[in-house]
């Protein structure tokens, strides 16, 4: 145990889990697993990195925050990557007309930004366009805002997480 206290302080790990539970609240176990997982390899990083690049004045930060899941299921990584090559590589997957959807949308933000057309997209750090399960929608805060800023307050978010 001083060993474990000496590398992480003086954490109780069982308050340490109730605390970031906390932060998920209305979560199932999965969802909880997730979101966390996720908000602490990439969200909360590209939160610190997008905060960042937003104050040059030789650039203009538009973010994407992208929250679409497959019907039952949650969010994860590759799935936007999925989408946009049009579902292949992905054994026994039938989309269905709600990813066609998503795919489209995905595409058509995607298509807009390369060629310049950012009307509507506000700047980060102002506003952030959530793609999410049927909704393309520029929203503030920032993504998982409270969750990062509790994860950093916890400390959790000074550590290199790998994927």
């Amino acid at each position: 145990s001083s060993g474990i206290n000496a590398e992480y302080g003086d954490s109780d790990p069982e308050v340490l889990e109730e605390q970031v539970t906390a932060l998920y609240s209305s979560a199932s176990p999965q969802e909880l697993w997730d979101l966390l997982t996720t908000d602490l390899r990439s969200t909360c990083p590209m939160d610190e990195v997008a905060r960042s690049m937003s104050t040059s004045v030789h650039h203009t930060l538009h973010r994407l925050y992208i929250s679409n899941s497959q019907h039952d299921s949650t969010a994860f990584h590759a799935w936007d990557t999925y989408a946009l090559f049009g579902f292949t590589g992905w054994p026994n997957l039938s989309p269905t007309s709600q990813d066609q959807e998503f795919r489209n949308s995905l595409i058509t933000i995607l298509r807009d930004f390369a060629n310049n057309r950012t009307e509507g997209w506000g700047v980060y750090p102002n506003t952030t366009l959530f793609l999410g399960n049927g909704e393309v929608e520029m929203r503030n805060p920032t993504p998982q805002e409270t969750q990062c800023n509790g994860l950093k307050e916890l400390e959790l978010l000074q550590y290199g997480w790998q994927n």
